[in-house]
């Protein structure tokens, strides 16, 4: 029997509990776990959590171990992050750097994501860039408007996005120069994964899956030593429409698609979230989605936007000359394209 998770995990148990419950599956998260549940041994502990949190369902499944208060401090570290990376929180950490006061200290892991983020927009021929903030805000995605931002105002917001002016100084010092404003919507997720996961191993927890809206990490593996299956949904499909599955333990599996925030404009025009910081404009590459397999969530979430963004050609070639990171790309025409090292890995649905 297979069971679908997007942004929840809906086991037997909770189905016959409340029918109800679907009315909560938002099917926009690319990524779906397959899980196996006819060959989990009745004898297995596991517990679940699930919460509205980071603008969607996050969801914390453990294998082998029904220890609450691992779950209650998995979403605890949720919601801390959530209250430093959320820009739109006038108390957060980054409204206070966005706030331009000057060199503000941060986390130390916190300053490594923004390296990460930095390294990335240095690939990405300016269009990759976490200073895109005043871009998004006239896009507004978040409030469902619809509309397209004025091109007067978008190219004086176009003025403030520069990567270069954000400075990463000594002892974890972050300062934003000339205006800039960090938006980390592309990478936040998956660092906030990573730090879960961290957190689950610290623990001892055998097996997990952090689900954060479609973006997935697994720690360890099911019962038994089994691997985790994760489906790749078929881009505005149904809940259990896949378009492949893999066996992954201890990686991540993020995507970037057109098909989660989006909308068709009064011109008839298509538009999606994914903005190229070049132009301000939603990224036209002949792309439908980009899902980055690797052990850091972190640099998944950020590398499937900037692959995206870059197109198949030219971010096949960048994954591949990455170690240790695999790359699934969906085009408009209907193609699945892989790295190297999904080849033999990849399954998919006939």
């Amino acid at each position: 029997m297979l069971f679908f998770l997007s942004y929840y995990i809906i086991t037997i148990d909770r189905w016959k509990e409340g029918f109800y419950l679907r009315k909560f599956i938002a099917v926009t998260g690319l990524i779906l776990m397959i899980l196996l549940t006819t060959c989990t041994p009745r004898a297995s502990k596991n517990a679940t959590r699930t919460d509205f949190l980071l603008d969607t369902f996050v969801t914390v499944t453990l294998y082998g171990s029904d220890d609450e208060k691992v779950l209650d401090g998995a979403m605890e570290l949720c919601r801390y992050y959530d209250g430093i990376l959320d820009r739109h929180d006038p108390e957060s950490l980054i409204s206070q750097l966005n706030s331009g006061q000057g060199p503000v200290e941060v986390d130390p892991k916190i300053y490594d994501m923004l390296h990460t983020a930095l390294q990335l927009g240095a690939l990405s021929h300016g269009r990759y860039d976490i200073t895109i903030a005043p871009v998004m805000d006239l896009w507004d995605f978040r409030s469902g408007t619809n509309q397209v931002p004025d091109p007067g105002q978008l190219a004086q917001a176009l003025k403030r996005v520069n990567q270069e002016d954000v400075l990463l100084r000594e002892n974890n010092t972050v300062e934003l120069k000339n205006g800039v404003q960090l938006d980390l919507g592309s990478i936040a997720k998956g660092f906030i994964a990573d730090r879960i996961a961290e957190y689950l191993r610290e623990q001892k927890v055998p097996g997990a899956i952090i689900n954060l809206g479609g973006n997935v990490a697994t720690v360890g593996t099911k019962p038994g030593k089994r691997p985790f299956v994760i489906g790749v949904q078929k881009p505005f499909g149904s809940a259990q429409e896949i378009v492949g599955s893999l066996e992954v333990s201890d990686l991540s599996l993020v995507s970037a698609g057109v098909y989660e925030r989006n909308f068709v404009g009064e011109d008839g025009v298509f538009y999606h979230h994914i903005i190229d910081a070049t132009n301000g404009m939603p990224a036209q590459t002949g792309l439908l989605s980009v899902s980055i397999l690797s052990a850091s969530s972190t640099l998944a979430d950020g590398l499937s936007t900037l692959c995206f963004l870059l197109g198949p050609e030219e971010g096949m070639q960048l994954v591949e000359n990455m170690e240790d990171t695999e790359a699934i790309f969906l085009t408009t025409d209907g193609k699945t394209l892989l790295t190297s090292g999904l080849v033999d890995r990849y399954q998919p649905v006939e």
